[in-house]
């Protein structure tokens, strides 16, 4: 991560003349100053003394000369002020192929006259911060009723699981109905081996440590997601591949149409975004390429690069393309993306991102930058007219979705099935 402390009186002629106190600050100052939503620069080098002009060249470093280059500047989250009112968050956008925004650095929010909240924040730069997502979790459950029921409490009173991971003692724990807090993974197999529990090995694997002796056969997803649930101090982890027995065909068959009450149960989803499982959690371990946020201080203000927005990075995933992942998106309560970027939380309220603070005092207040409505309202669609539409959308975004065997065109979709025949 490179910082530059440079100050107002090392920028070029024209960063001069910009005053990033009036762009950044809500839209009334802008439009008193009648100030336009974009800049045309030229004459930028990452070898100049002008700190502005070293973060837009950042930007547009690998770029073709003939694009057009220029700043706009945008809303990309809601704030307050510092009397508590609520407004708006600016950033700077470069706009080039490979599009970079930066906004103010939340520490220094106080001189737009705006507290920290979704301003920027720097990250480590070889692993996700651990406490950073604690804090997410304990904020949702306790702000957040809507995400701290699962879909079925109404439903069902007793837990469908049959077995978890035990990460304390590092083996296969038989639940038989057993209420537990637990995480869930999300993930593409792949065509990657890794232990699976099969009726000739459920004796060893429920023995303590047994995965611990085992762990070199776990595929680097699984692995990843046993050292996150233990880092964040939780204790059980549902995943498919250790808690199907495989070789089961009529359990295997009704475990597969409860999953989605496993995901509605489990009290946040850890999505391997990247990749198929041979990949891991991207920031568990460190990650391939530490991560790069530029600061520069421009008229006072400290500038932080921040990173892709998560539909950005998501739709064009492997994990969206897959047929199972489907209805795991659609019924879990929170969903915890792992990407090469960062780690992002996607509550049904709001989302959460390493490179930008939270609010914890209002949560009303979005978190960040706007995203997708969360999936799990399409099923509250149904419950309430039934409509056809709906529907309609459901089976039509499922049907893009890839898949290895015939048989999971169906048990992937069947979940859902169940939940629209209810309605």
């Amino acid at each position: 991560m490179e910082h530059s402390l440079t100050t107002a009186e090392e920028l070029c002629e024209q960063c001069r003349r910009l005053n990033l106190r009036h762009y950044l600050t809500p839209q009334t100052i802008r439009l008193h100053w009648r100030l336009p939503d974009a800049i045309a620069f030229d004459n930028y080098s990452s070898q100049t003394s002008c700190a502005l002009c070293r973060i837009i060249a950042q930007a547009i470093r690998s770029t073709p000369d003939d694009l057009i280059k220029e700043v706009r500047f945008e809303t990309f989250g809601t704030t307050q002020t510092l009397e508590g009112h609520s407004t708006q968050a600016f950033c700077m956008r470069v706009s080039a192929k490979n599009s970079l925004r930066v906004t103010a650095l939340g520490l220094d929010s106080y001189r737009l006259g705006a507290r920290r909240h979704t301003y920027g924040r720097t990250v480590q730069q070889d692993r996700t911060n651990c406490d950073l997502v604690k804090t997410w979790l304990r904020y949702c459950e306790n702000i957040h009723p809507e995400c701290s029921v699962s879909y079925y409490t109404s439903v069902n009173s007793t837990s469908v699981l049959q077995y978890v991971v035990d990460v304390e003692e590092m083996r296969i724990k038989e639940v038989n109905g057993q209420k537990l807090r637990y995480l869930a993974l999300s993930y593409v197999w792949g065509q990657v081996p890794s232990l699976q529990l099969l009726k000739c090995n459920v004796k060893e694997l429920t023995m303590p440590e047994s995965l611990q002796t085992r762990l070199h056969e776990l595929s680097n997803v699984v692995r990843d997601a046993i050292s996150f649930t233990q880092c964040i101090q939780e204790r059980y982890l549902w995943v498919d591949s250790l808690c199907i027995c495989q070789d089961d065909i009529p359990a295997k068959r009704t475990q597969i149409a409860d999953m989605p009450v496993v995901y509605a149960d489990a009290i946040m989803t850890l999505v391997a975004t990247e990749g198929d499982a041979s990949y891991g959690l991207p920031g568990v371990q460190p990650y391939p390429k530490p991560r790069h946020q530029l600061v520069e201080r421009v008229h006072g203000i400290r500038l932080v690069t921040l990173m892709p927005d998560l539909p950005e990075i998501v739709m064009n995933s492997a994990w969206t393309r897959r047929a199972w992942t489907y209805q795991e998106e659609m019924f879990s309560r929170r969903l915890l993306f792992f990407t090469d970027h960062q780690v992002y939380l996607r509550c049904q309220i709001s989302t959460c991102c390493e490179d930008r603070y939270e609010d914890f005092e209002d949560h009303s207040i979005v978190l960040g930058e706007s995203l997708w409505v969360h999936p799990r309202s399409e099923l509250g669609k149904l419950s309430l007219n039934q409509s056809y539409e709906t529907w309609k959308r459901l089976v039509e975004n499922f049907s893009t979705r890839a898949f290895t065997f015939d048989t999971d065109r169906y048990n992937a979709f069947v979940g859902i099935e169940n939940e629209l025949t209810r309605h």
